[in-house]
């Protein structure tokens, strides 16, 4: 097997570019780790990934014989290993992974705007260890398939049914309450989650205000709800949803 070697390389620029987070553009991300990495490629299908190794690894990989390889020089690899893991990397194809509703179903789903790919992941994170129904991603929400974002979830976003959202409106169509956290809201210890709910998590910064940053097409009805709070004005976004989801999961037993 051939190795690259070349920083003019077409594929190892296109490699370099997801790196860089450019998933919406190549319609592709790059996963680090050697347990994420497994997990991929137990769960998806070997035409959607190929493996790419430092020269002169020699290590077992999972899907043997079945996921397509590529040797690159250890300068350029180490230019792509942008956590410093040292194993091989996963050049993955995310295209159709995050698809509308087709039926919708009881529990809870996010509703998420967040524009960092950490916040992105850590929260994706909690929802799925959480048992969440799943996550609707608004055109403000940063890629679920950013590395960052796939390496902060720990895998969590291959796992985590993710649904894209025009307008959190859209969602009374389909049968969901929207419910909003927001420190002017009434008690959660009081509130009684509606059997399919869409919890509404804040942007960063801008709270929920600034969440969709589109003008409504319709009217919604949106229950505002605050969660236990004393010496702060708020909680970072990931606390909140996760403060949220388990409340939710709690009650749920």
């Amino acid at each position: 097997m051939a190795t690259i070697e070349s920083l003019s390389n077409p594929r190892f620029k296109t490699w370099k570019r997801q790196a860089d987070g450019e998933v919406r553009k190549t319609g592709r991300t790059l996963v680090a780790g050697a347990r994420v990495c497994r997990e991929v490629v137990e769960r998806l299908t070997p035409d959607r990934m190929a493996w790419l190794l430092p020269s002169g690894f020699e290590g077992e990989l999972p899907g043997a014989g079945r996921v397509e390889r590529h040797v690159l020089a250890r300068g350029l690899f180490d230019e792509l290993d942008r956590f410093g893991t040292g194993h091989p990397l996963l050049d993955v194809c995310v295209e159709g992974l995050v698809e509308p509703v087709a039926t919708p179903v009881d529990g809870l789903f996010l509703v998420l705007p967040l524009q960092d790919p950490v916040n992105v992941g850590a929260v994706i994170r909690t929802a799925a260890g959480l048992g969440i129904s799943g996550a609707f991603l608004l055109p403000s929400c940063a890629n679920p398939f950013h590395p960052k974002s796939v390496r902060t979830s720990a895998g969590a976003v291959f796992r985590l049914p993710l649904h894209p959202l025009a307008d959190p409106a859209d969602l009374a169509d389909q049968g969901f309450d929207l419910v909003g956290l927001d420190s002017h809201g009434a008690p959660i210890d009081g509130f009684r989650f509606p059997k399919r709910t869409a919890l509404l998590v804040g942007q960063e910064g801008g709270g929920l205000s600034q969440t969709s940053g589109l003008p409504p097409r319709k009217h919604v009805r949106i229950s505002i709800v605050a969660l236990p709070m004393q010496g702060i004005e708020s909680y970072n976004a990931n606390v909140a949803a996760a403060l949220a989801m388990y409340e939710w999961k709690r009650r749920s037993k």
